[in-house]
């Protein structure tokens, strides 16, 4: 694609693609909106003279993932499509908005060359679910796999900076794992396996109003594993949800531990450790 640009200023020269674009997307803290701003965050590319924005994905899945970008930021480009030797082919846009640039710079701390210095953003709580998961969509690892003794377990993983990773693990509800990067001082990983990342992935893919990505749907399959052959920590999950919930419409714990199929004692538990 050819950009234009005025010889005495330097500037872009807008064309009626370009003026098309919505500017002020990332300034909305709309979910899809700050989905994207999570997947550029982990695979987006921003120009060192931040006047163009590049996002990439691979395979099928990462052309639905351009799809969406384009059509969050009303994007009329064709896309680029590249054919590497070994792989998947690649999709890519380019975005050219000064205001979309500076506003992922001032919201979400977002620039070039991010990779081993980015932080987590100081967002408010209520964008920090579709943040993260578009970051993982973007460069996160979700699958199942069998332990030693044949059983499925889900993994979930992804990787950033230590202060990203560290701030990421604090914010989403279930027990994850720092796990340094050895090779890279400069790169970290979180990590969930078993229960903790269904509970991780239960809270990152919860929204169902947000694109139903390759990774979603890994955990939906893994829902369908889990109720065939659940395990002992998965029906003890949903027990103490059952009761848990019966509790807050103000039943007695003898009502709720009954609802829940469990004793009385297993209730009183579970009602104070969400008190510590």
């Amino acid at each position: 694609m050819r950009i234009s640009t005025d010889a005495r200023t330097g500037r872009f020269l807008t064309t009626p693609q370009t003026v098309q674009l919505s500017h002020d997307l990332f300034a909305s803290e709309e979910r899809p909106a700050t989905w994207l701003a999570g997947l550029i965050a982990a695979d987006g590319c921003i120009s060192a003279d931040r006047k163009r924005l590049a996002l990439t994905q691979s395979g099928d899945h990462g052309r639905l993932i351009i799809e969406e970008a384009r059509k969050l930021t009303n994007h009329k480009l064709k896309i680029s499509r590249g054919t590497p030797r070994r792989g998947q082919p690649t999709y890519a846009i380019t975005l050219n908005s000064p205001q979309m640039i500076a506003d992922l710079d001032a919201i979400f701390g977002i620039t070039p060359r991010k990779t081993l210095v980015y932080k987590f953003p100081d967002i408010p709580p209520h964008m920090v679910a579709s943040f993260l998961r578009g970051y993982v969509d973007g460069d996160g690892c979700v699958g199942i796999y069998r332990t030693p003794q044949g059983n499925a377990m889900l993994h979930l993983s992804f990787v950033g900076t230590p202060q990203f990773i560290r701030s990421a693990i604090s914010h989403i509800p279930a027990a994850g794992r720092f796990h340094e990067i050895t090779r890279c001082a400069a790169l970290a990983e979180a990590r969930y396996s078993g229960r903790h990342a269904w509970a991780a992935c239960g809270w990152l893919f919860s929204d169902a109003d947000l694109l139903r990505t390759a990774k979603a749907q890994i955990f939906e399959e893994y829902r369908k594993v889990l109720s065939v052959k659940p395990p002992i920590w998965f029906t003890q999950s949903q027990q103490r949800q059952i009761a848990m919930a019966r509790l807050a419409a103000g039943g007695t714990v003898a009502a709720a531990a009954d609802a829940a199929g469990v004793r009385c004692a297993t209730v009183y538990g579970w009602r104070k450790s969400q008190r510590i």
